[in-house]
């Protein structure tokens, strides 16, 4: 995987959990980067 698509990705997953729930967007984005 390239750097760019890692960066796609977690920003898409970012996105789609923080539409949910806030708090758990940026636990999973921490366990990410």
């Amino acid at each position: 995987m390239t750097r760019t698509d890692a960066l796609i990705l977690k920003s898409g997953v970012h996105l789609s959990v923080s539409r949910r729930r806030p708090g758990d967007a940026i636990t999973l984005s921490e366990s990410l980067s």
